[in-house]
């Protein structure tokens, strides 16, 4: 019916759960980057499979209200903002369709989701930036994000979702093309440079370069460099020699100041050190903890999985007679003893080890907030065995949430709440309060 290179007239219906655009040519559908819903475009077929097809924007022929010029000049190359040509009410509303699409069509338990929690200010939110290092095509170093589907680097210096730390990006580029630095060659498996990462906090920055090396060359001359940025708290360098797309490696030696930064979150500080995971954005993360509160209410026992360096234990410790966090990652279960200390907290315990190995009796209260896999089958089981009165589920993937709740067998949804914790971009998170049947 079609081929490769075709042109396609189309007009666009809606967006698919990773923001592209959806039309239908003949019964068949494509999907196309940067097209929104009402338009009607001119596009070419790129790919072809056997029920869809991907195809590429040439056109706009009739250009929707809610689309925004994107601010950023990154935008098109990294891949990483695309919704940025959408307004952000719309975006706001894509989202909690998205859960509520997912709960009805994967999870199959329909349930009216109306409302999305946004910002205000949705730029400079995120706390945390991963740059690779790359070379241009003149072989000069250079740092930025990879350009979409590739792993060639779209020079970045200051990317506009995330907090401005384009002085320390500079000043880093500085020092490794005037001390002739040389960058990570992922084919050939040389060089020294592979990311830069800089966490920010409440209470200092921090800075990590990852390098293929045991040590950083003329790191003193960095740290000099960095006296011109009295809110770096940190300065380390981790060394990941493996062929590996995984960013960090098992070592990381601290050049300057503390392995962690402090954070502070819904009243309560956070050491945050390299790799502990810590929500990205703080100011929508304090209006989904606070949800997670008023759904827990209160009680003798409540029992937070994937607890990470601590967050949600230590906010239903208010709530609370006795709280047991349960993480797998050392650093963050360490980070989360450390935590409870630092806001003189004594009546939560941390365990180190995979939430679904655990032995626990039945709490109060159940809060799991897994990754985007979501959580295992045999974890769900055990909820479902143990069967505690409230069930409080935490996602950042409203496919698995999906999942997950429709294999809850003693289970029924109460409410769900979403946030908009990453804007311009796709994601989405969201609380469900699932009661005992």
């Amino acid at each position: 019916m079609f081929n490769k290179n075709d042109i396609i007239n189309t007009e666009v219906t809606a967006l698919s759960s990773d923001g592209l655009g959806i039309g239908r040519v003949n019964g068949f559908t494509f999907f196309v980057k940067n097209a929104l819903p009402s338009e009607k475009i001119t596009a070419q077929v790129i790919k072809l499979y056997k029920s869809y097809g991907v195809a590429k924007l040439l056109s706009i022929d009739t250009k929707s209200a809610e689309r925004v010029a994107p601010p950023c000049e990154c935008f098109n190359l990294c891949g990483g903002c695309t919704l940025q040509h959408l307004s952000y009410a719309s975006q706001c509303t894509y989202k909690s369709k998205k859960v509520a699409d997912a709960l009805r069509t994967i999870g199959k338990v329909p349930f009216d989701v109306t409302d999305c929690a946004g910002m205000s200010e949705p730029y400079r939110y995120r706390n945390k930036v991963q740059f690779p290092f790359g070379k241009l095509p003149d072989g000069s170093p250079a740092v930025g994000y990879f350009r979409e589907r590739t792993h060639d680097i779209a020079p970045v210096s200051d990317c506009i979702i995330a907090r401005d730390t384009s002085g320390i990006v500079k000043a880093v580029l500085e020092y490794v093309r005037e001390n002739d630095i040389s960058v990570y060659d992922e084919k050939t498996h040389t060089g020294i440079l592979r990311h830069l990462v800089i966490r920010t906090a409440t209470h200092g920055t921090m800075v990590c370069l990852v390098i293929n090396a045991k040590t950083l060359p003329r790191s003193g001359e960095l740290l000099q460099r960095f006296k011109n940025f009295p809110e770096i708290k940190s300065v380390l360098v981790n060394i990941n020699t493996k062929r590996t797309n995984l960013i960090t490696g098992d070592t990381t030696v601290l050049l300057q100041g503390d392995t962690y930064i402090t954070d502070v979150l819904c009243e309560l500080s956070f050491k945050i050190s390299l790799g502990s995971f810590y929500q990205i954005n703080p100011s929508q993360t304090e209006k989904l903890y606070n949800k997670v509160l008023e759904y827990a209410k209160g009680g003798n026992a409540a029992l937070d999985l994937y607890c990470g360096i601590g967050t949600i234990s230590l906010l239903l410790a208010k709530k609370f007679q006795k709280v047991q966090g349960v993480e797998i990652v050392k650093d963050a279960v360490d980070n989360a003893v450390d935590n409870a200390k630092l806001n003189k907290i004594g009546n939560v315990s941390f365990v180190c080890g995979k939430s679904e190995e655990i032995s626990f009796s039945a709490p109060d209260v159940v809060v799991v907030d897994p990754p985007r896999k979501g959580c295992e089958p045999s974890l769900l089981s055990k909820l479902d065995e143990i069967a505690a009165p409230t069930l409080i589920y935490v996602s950042c993937n409203p496919a698995t949430l999906a999942r997950d709740i429709s294999l809850l067998k003693n289970y029924k949804i109460d409410d769900i709440s979403v946030f908009d914790c990453f804007p311009q971009t796709p994601h989405v998170e969201s609380v469900a309060l699932l009661s005992r049947l």
